[in-house]
């Protein structure tokens, strides 16, 4: 977040989680220890936070942005597609067109079904996530 540096929240643990993935606390043992020793009210000073900012980079956390098609597309890949694909595939084979067509639309009902719930659900978490802070304020030497 603009404003803050890495490091300026004590005990970031590694139990936290951000968009389901752990967070993990990557001050070094002399910042963990500094910042246990200090009370809220104090703060990092002005070049501490500098110093960590330069050491850690930015307190954000990066989002990664898929395209929407690699993102239809992936409903197509894994164990339970790759099983009605086979059978799309088997059923070409031994031309039961059929059946075939019976398949193929419930496999392309399944994946638009899948991305669709999908897509809203990143947009409900896109909406919650503009709702958010972006910007902290911190004590910097005492202030």
């Amino acid at each position: 977040m603009p404003g803050s540096a890495a490091g300026d929240e004590v005990g970031a643990a590694a139990s936290q989680r951000v968009g389901g993935q752990p967070v993990r606390d990557q001050r070094t043992e002399a910042d963990a220890r500094a910042d246990a020793g200090k009370g809220s009210d104090e703060g990092l000073g002005s070049a501490q936070a500098a110093a960590r900012r330069e050491c850690y980079g930015p307190n954000a956390v990066e989002e990664e942005e898929r395209s929407v098609l690699r993102e239809f597309l992936s409903h197509f890949w894994g164990p339970i597609p790759w099983m009605i694909e086979a059978a799309l595939v088997l059923t070409a084979v031994t031309g039961r067109w059929v059946d075939f067509a019976i398949i193929l639309a419930l496999l392309l009902l399944n994946g638009v079904v899948g991305f669709w719930e999908e897509h809203q659900a990143q947009n409900a978490i896109a909406a919650l996530a503009e709702r958010l802070a972006k910007v902290a304020r911190v004590r910097r030497d005492g202030e």
